[in-house]
């Protein structure tokens, strides 16, 4: 059984298509149409009739509400679960009813209404950013409907997204949510160094369907100058390239680099301690810092290696270069937090050691690709194209 909507979507799809001579693509613009006529309500309370138990919900007191909907009517009304009795039931055909399908029997369309509404498509933006200021949030930081931070890397990104559009912002309706999503997240006092970590813009209803090679670089050049925040490989994906970011999330390695210092000056035993070239495991207690959003269990987590140096500045600062499994607590790793981080590098030392400054330096994931030229577009392509394909 074919369910009405399929029906209509069959009908209606290669005549749009043929006017807006466009091809159907399920992440194109959504176009919807609502039919409606004077006689609705009457027309459907014949259909409860019918078959009154699929519409019936409880209500209240368990009281039965006959309530009539469109997914029932698919479920029910169908050849295999509807017999030409049961019908006619209620319905017979032709209607013995002056108002019962009036406009199918008379052609009289002036009570029928069409309200068509229409959604742009959705569009990921991939690429991979840095972040230079210990100042600033991945995403917006609101507290309490307090704004904890002045900006993030992504209202950055998608500022610089929305100037470089001069028919307007990148968006149809402000109002629609954009979603960022990530390989991680590093705290707000954290640089993010390197090649970048991969990110992905969920723009829905958006007015550009392909970001050109010359207008991605465009854009990142503008994003760079604000200081704080670099994107590389800016570009559109389809969804089912998201699966990237999530995709082994545990399993991914990831490089940090971090200045230390030690209650005592270093020796040679301490150093020694610190460069370790084989894997070993930790548990970890979810940290203080992030209970409020993140339940309290205990994690294993792969450390890979360790390896340290002696600052030439002091004898008790040390640049410690950290590789982890992807989830790993590196500040809490380091001082372990009154124990709940086991074994950590305070322990392994026996003495405390505290983290004063952290960068992340790479993320063990190639994605997305780099950024193929495309010789034709950079020498046709022009700022007038840029606003013509909104």
């Amino acid at each position: 059984d074919t369910s009405l909507k399929d029906s209509l979507k069959a009908i209606l799809s290669p005549t749009l298509c043929e006017r807006l001579e466009a091809k159907y693509d399920r992440e194109g613009v959504l176009i919807t149409l609502t039919f409606s006529y004077a006689f609705d309500d009457r027309e459907a309370q014949l259909l409860a009739k019918i078959k009154p138990q699929c519409f019936q919900s409880p209500k209240g007191n368990k009281k039965l509400k006959t309530e009539v909907n469109r997914t029932a009517v698919e479920k029910y009304f169908v050849p295999s679960r509807l017999s030409e009795d049961e019908w006619n039931r209620i319905l017979a055909i032709p209607a013995k009813s002056g108002w019962l399908f009036h406009t199918w029997y008379t052609g009289d369309d002036r009570d029928l209404r069409v309200r068509a509404n229409y959604l742009g498509p959705t569009i990921f933006f991939a690429g991979r950013y840095n972040k230079f200021s210990r100042e600033l949030s991945q995403t917006p930081w609101i507290l309490n409907d307090q704004r904890m931070m002045a900006s993030s890397v992504q209202e950055t990104i998608m500022a610089c997204l929305n100037r470089n559009f001069k028919g307007g912002p990148l968006q149809r309706k402000e109002n629609n949510k954009i979603l960022f999503s990530s390989s991680g997240r590093e705290d707000v006092d954290v640089r993010c160094l390197g090649r970048g970590r991969p990110f992905v813009l969920e723009v829905p209803d958006c007015c550009l369907c392909h970001l050109y090679p010359s207008w991605g670089r465009q854009i990142e050049v503008e994003i760079a100058k604000s200081g704080s925040v670099v994107v590389t490989r800016l570009q559109t994906v389809d969804r089912s390239e998201l699966q990237h970011i999530k995709q082994g999330e545990e399993n991914k390695r990831k490089m940090y680099r971090a200045l230390c210092v030690l209650e005592s000056p270093a020796t040679v035993d301490v150093m020694r301690k610190l460069n370790v070239q084989e894997e070993f495991t930790v548990q970890q207690l979810t940290p203080i810092r992030v209970l409020h959003r993140r339940p309290l269990i205990k994690r294993p987590r792969v450390i890979h290696s360790v390896k340290a140096r002696l600052s030439k500045d002091h004898n008790r600062l040390l640049v410690i270069d950290i590789q982890t499994q992807a989830g790993t607590y590196v500040k809490e790793l380091v001082h372990g937090e009154f124990g709940r981080t086991s074994p950590s590098l305070s322990s392994m030392i026996g003495q405390k050691i505290d983290i004063l400054a952290l960068d992340v330096i790479d993320i063990d994931l190639d994605w997305p690709p780099p950024v193929k030229c495309e010789v034709k577009e950079e020498s046709d392509q022009s700022d007038e194209d840029m606003e013509e394909n909104q």
